[in-house]
Formats: structure tokens, C-alpha cells, sequence
């Protein structure tokens, strides 16, 4: 099986380290227990770039199998449909630069897509240094994993949308019926009494998947994806008020109208 690991990113480098984060997320591809074993998939990964970007030799070092780079225009959506373009894997994962996975992430996820064909996972999100924020059920892309023929069917990411792409694109896959897990933390109960109260996003995923969408605990007391809360990125120029937060609430407004909610 060969799987093709999608990673845009804009070279941005960690505030406290000075290093790029695309370092520390191909570690994380590298430290997984998946590809360590006798049956590890063949790896390519594709970091997606703004057009006329260079990939410092420095920051894709520590990559565990050959770089294959992507230049898109100047958008994120532009450059995952850009590395989208070169996959040339069975499997299609996602990692933003700036994210991380747990050695068992590739483990737990290739397993479960023998039964589903997208998987996805919930994440921690801790501040730069390292320190825990919250937990968010969101779907980031980040814990997203499915096969080629799921991506064929839904196709690439609309690059009308700057800061909700994903839910788009969840929007889509919801619409096309496609049966998806998602995978959370294995120390809460999954009664929807307690998930209705206690964790809002779970039960609404569980709501407007209307029964293709299921959830599974990840065997471990912690997310698999860990989310960096960057204060450069697009999510953090949200919580300012200004152009990115009218963007924001128009792209919200066109999602509502196509779907019906806000997909998750």
C-alpha cells in the first residue's frame, strides 16, 4: 500500500524555537510506530507551498522518505490541491505544518480504514510552548485519513474559502453519504446523554452524519493530533475583529445556505 501524506504550509517558524514547524510535524510522520513495522506502508509526503516558495533544505531534513514539493497560488487551498494533484497513493493523509501526530496515530487510523473509508480524529491544542489549552472534537484536517476513492468522489478543496475549507469539504462528504469514524479519547462514556451535555461537537457530528458517522475510542487517554495554537495562523486572526472576521462570518453564512448547518 503506498500512502501519500499531504502538508501544506507557509514556512512559518515556531515563536520560541525559531524553527519551522514543518520540521517538528515531519517528525512526527517519522516517529510513527506504522512505519516501523514489517508491514509499513510505502510513504511519499507532499508539502503543498505558495507558488515561488523554496523548501529550506533544513526544514524537510528529518522527513523519513523523499520531499516531494507542490506550489499552488498564493492560498492554502491552492496548495493542498496543488500536492493533492502528485498524490499518487492508495491512502490520502493530511497534516498541517503546525500540528502533530502521536506515534500511534497511523496505527490506530490505517486499522480503522479497513472498516471505514474516512477516518478522522478529535485533537489537543496546547499554546507554543507546549502547554494544554483545551480539547476540540473538531475534525481538523490534520486527523484526516481516507482512501483515494474517497477523494475522487468528493474532490479537491474550493479555493472561494480562506478560513472554513474544511467544513466545505465535510459538507460535501457528508452529502455524498460516505460512512466515517471519528476517533476521541478512550476515557469518556459514549451515552449520548453525557455527550449531549459534555461534549456539544461529538453529538452534533453524530447528528448530521445521521448514522454513517461513527465514533470509536483511540485506545489511549489522549488525542492522537496535537493542534498548536499558532499565533500567526488564519484561526488565530479569527479572534480579531476586521476583514478576516466579516470573511469568516460570510463564508459561515454561504456554508449554512448549501448545507443546512455547519458541517463537522
Amino acid at each position: 500500500m503506498r500512502l501519500s501524506i499531504i502538508i501544506p504550509t507557509r514556512l512559518a517558524r515556531h515563536p520560541l524555537t525559531g524553527r519551522y514547524y514543518l520540521e517538528r510535524a515531519l517528525r512526527s510522520v517519522a516517529g510513527q510506530n506504522a512505519l516501523k513495522a514489517a508491514s509499513a506502508p510505502q510513504v511519499e509526503i507532499i508539502v503543498g507551498t505558495d507558488a515561488g516558495a523554496d523548501l529550506p533544505p533544513e526544514a524537510v531534513s528529518r522527513a523519513p522518505c523523499r520531499v516531494i514539493h507542490a506550489a499552488g497560488a498564493q492560498s492554502q487551498t491552492a496548495a493542498i490541491n496543488a500536492a493533492l494533484a502528485k498524490a499518487s497513493g492508495e491512502v490520502i493523509a493530511f497534516l498541517e505544518d503546525d500540528d502533530f501526530w502521536a506515534p500511534r496515530y497511523l496505527a490506530v487510523a490505517l486499522k480503522r480504514l479497513g472498516q471505514y473509508p474516512f477516518v478522522s480524529s478529535n485533537q489537543a491544542e496546547v499554546f507554543p510552548e507546549g502547554l494544554f489549552f483545551r480539547l476540540n472534537d473538531f475534525p481538523t484536517p490534520s486527523g484526516w485519513i481516507m482512501r483515494r476513492k474517497v477523494l475522487e468522489r468528493i474532490g479537491g478543496f474550493d479555493d472561494e474559502y480562506r478560513y472554513h475549507l474544511d467544513n466545505e469539504w465535510l459538507g460535501r462528504l457528508n452529502q455524498a453519504r460516505v460512512p466515517r469514524l471519528h476517533l476521541i479519547e478512550s476515557r469518556i462514556p459514549l451515552e449520548p446523554e453525557y455527550l449531549a451535555r459534555y461534549r456539544p461537537h461529538l453529538a452534533h457530528y453524530l447528528e448530521i452524519t445521521a448514522g454513517r458517522g461513527a465514533l470509536a475510542l483511540n485506545g489511549g487517554p489522549h488525542p492522537l493530533v496535537t493542534r498548536t495554537l499558532n499565533p500567526r495562523g488564519g484561526m488565530a486572526r479569527l479572534s480579531l475583529r476586521g476583514d478576516a472576521k466579516a470573511r469568516s462570518n460570510r463564508e459561515y453564512e454561504l456554508i449554512r445556505r448549501r448545507f443546512g448547518n455547519i458541517p463537522t
